[in-house]
């Protein structure tokens, strides 16, 4: 039975690197060049966002760029999903759009998966403030002392690929 334990360790960590070798060692593929490009037009230090506007706000400024050589032609169906993570509570909202066909070499605002933006965080009644320049983090880390982050990921439709490492925006509630 001891031969058995001996070998089954090895033999998952084996398989797992196989099928998905940056889970295998922890790593999220920051070093790669993701094929995707997410930036925020308004989301500049000290933009306010007004209390139940998140949704809205990231519709009207969110754009995703897919990059792909113009000669693959590819396309590909995504999903936006949007986690709301507080520094004290951990994840305090989730929101996940429908699948959206999408095509390489094109940019998409964030209406494309979150219409007019109904449905994200706007239960919540306090006022957002963007807390760092750049705005669009790829870690929680590079929020400093940021108290909230909406964590951003596009997932492929079969949630096997996630096309784009997940990127942050950096928040800190006012008041």
């Amino acid at each position: 039975m001891c031969r058995i334990r001996a070998l089954t360790g090895p033999v998952v960590l084996a398989a797992l690197f196989a099928t998905t070798p940056q889970l295998a060692f922890g790593q999220e593929g920051d070093d790669e060049e993701s094929p995707v490009e997410i930036t925020c037009r308004k989301c500049i230090v000290g933009n306010e966002i007004a209390s139940g506007k998140l949704g809205e706000f990231l519709s009207k400024n969110l754009n995703v760029k897919f990059m792909a050589k113009k000669d693959e032609g590819l396309a590909w169906v995504e999903r936006l999903r949007l986690e709301m993570i507080s520094r004290e509570k951990g994840v305090v909202g989730k929101w996940e759009s429908k699948a959206v066909e999408v095509e390489g070499d094109k940019t998409y605002s964030g209406a494309t998966w979150l219409g007019s933006g109904a449905g994200f965080m706007e239960e919540v009644k306090v006022t957002y403030v963007v807390k760092t320049s750049g705005a669009i983090k790829g870690s929680f880390r590079e929020c400093g002392d940021a108290t909230h982050a909406v964590r951003i990921t596009l997932v492929s439709d079969d949630e096997r690929f996630v096309k784009n490492p997940t990127k942050y925006l950096c928040l800190t509630v006012e008041g």
